[in-house]
């Protein structure tokens, strides 16, 4: 039997089936039971800094080193390829206790923020442990839902919003143009916030190609954006959850961008 501590601390139990070819004891169920022994105790493993705006200052936080099952430790960082974080170990209890303060700085980096950092217990043939980092940067401009969605067969015209939200100062929205010709499209600023409505005629055209409104703006982080235009059939429910799990297929070719709007 092999077993691998390496996702394990402290009490650990495990429950294993050994057969035979006894045909009175054709089968038999152990209970393993041990504890895995950790150098160095991280509180907490994962650090989160959150949703960040983009001009957010610096940000901090503070972890907790402490002697674990081995001898006194000295533990050291081994950062990753993020960029803007450092640390800082500072001693509270020589060999028994100390703070790892961890800082980001700007400029943060776009989406989101996953990293591992190793902590080194500083004892000799003790494994380094990992230390995750994670947190989210807003976007600078961000569109809810992600995507314009109709039904692939229309009775009727049909008009869809999507809301954009600038982060913190809002910029201007200079032209909004859908790649689908036959498609009507307006848009109305208020503040930092932008409603898009879409319209799409009567039919049940598929639309060659993947289609999409492109937005221009004034900003200089986010010149352009594309936000995608989807068309699918009803389902039944029972068949939902496994058409949202495979992927849409879609052929191949082009369409004529539509006329763009411009604001008055």
């Amino acid at each position: 039997m092999f077993f691998s501590s390496h996702s394990y601390t402290s009490e650990y139990k495990k429950r294993i089936t050994v057969t035979s070819n006894d045909p009175k004891h054709r089968s038999q169920s152990l209970q393993c039971h041990g504890r895995v022994k950790i150098p160095i105790e991280i509180t907490p493993r994962t650090v989160d800094f959150g949703a960040l705006n983009r001009s957010a200052a610096t940000q901090y936080k503070t972890i907790t080193l402490e002697r674990g099952d081995g001898g006194p430790i000295a533990p050291e960082v081994e950062l990753g390829k993020l960029k803007g974080l450092d640390s800082q170990v500072c001693e509270i209890e020589k060999g028994e206790k100390y703070e790892l303060v961890l800082s980001l700085s700007p400029p943060f980096p776009s989406g989101r923020i996953r990293e591992r950092l190793f902590v080194d217990p500083g004892l000799e043939g003790a494994p380094k442990q990992a230390l995750r980092v994670v947190g989210t940067v807003k976007p600078r401009l961000a569109a809810n839902p992600k995507q314009f969605l109709f039904p692939a067969k229309r009775a009727e015209e049909t008009s869809v919003t999507l809301n954009l939200t600038w982060d913190e100062k809002p910029g201007k929205i200079l032209s909004a143009e859908c790649s689908v010709p036959e498609a009507k499209l307006d848009f109305e600023e208020k503040g930092q916030n932008v409603a898009l409505r879409l319209t799409m005629p009567a039919g049940d055209q598929r639309y060659p190609g993947r289609q999409r409104v492109t937005i221009k703006t004034d900003d200089e982080e986010v010149p352009m954006m594309n936000v995608p235009v989807d068309f699918r059939n009803k389902v039944a429910p029972r068949a939902r959850r496994a058409r949202d799990k495979a992927s849409i297929g879609r052929t191949g070719g082009k369409t004529k961008p539509s006329k763009a709007i411009r604001p008055k």
